[in-house]
């Protein structure tokens, strides 16, 4: 666990605020591009998806009251080795409002190393810390970029034992609902990978 950001001036701005501006501190001096839909690998600013994504955040942190804020992310690195050829590992990763980033290279003996796996993960990993740092008290906005796996834990819920038996990783989902329910409340927002027009 590390922090991304020393400038304690924010640790008293609202959540929200403190969220966008570490954000924007962490990407330095980049380029600022205009959304044209298509995936673009370098990092840069897109002002439009910058700004939806700014009313977003805020409008549901206010409406929640919330106390944390994370973004999550699940990734498929290549990793090169030595003899060139490359292997692929699964990331997770998890940055609070606060600066406080949590994840690592996924390690679990029942999982498999795939990006819906990592997205769950840096998803519970999250939950999980909101609740250590606030209990049933936790209001949490959680930004995420990848739709199956929030889907598949809110569908998950209320679906029957015999489907529930069925799905994916259906420990970890079922972990996912246990989490949301200690939550007092939490909003999910969808951000598209790779800034893209949302």
């Amino acid at each position: 666990m590390g922090m991304l950001s020393e400038d304690s001036w924010l640790d008293a701005q609202e959540p929200a605020l403190q969220m966008v501006t570490r954000a924007r501190l962490r990407l330095g001096n980049v380029e600022v591009r205009e959304s044209t839909g298509e995936k673009y690998e370098k990092n840069h600013r897109q002002l439009r998806s910058q700004q939806s994504m700014w009313q977003k955040i805020t409008a549901w942190a206010a409406r929640i009251n919330a106390n944390i804020i994370i973004s999550v992310d699940g990734g498929m690195p290549r990793i090169p080795t030595k003899n060139g050829k490359d292997f692929v590992i699964a990331t997770r990763a998890a940055v609070m409002h606060d600066g406080t980033a949590i994840g690592g290279r996924l390690l679990e003996p029942d999982a498999p190393e795939d990006n819906y796996v990592a997205e769950l993960a840096a998803a519970l990993d999250s939950m999980q810390y909101a609740i250590d740092k606030h209990g049933h008290r936790a209001r949490v906005v959680l930004i995420f970029d990848a739709t199956s796996p929030v889907r598949g834990a809110l569908g998950f819920g209320s679906a029957s034992q015999r489907h529930k038996a069925d799905k994916c990783m259906a420990k970890w989902l079922d972990c996912f609902v246990q989490l949301r329910r200690q939550c007092e409340a939490i909003a999910f927002l969808w951000q598209t990978s790779h800034g893209a027009n949302q």
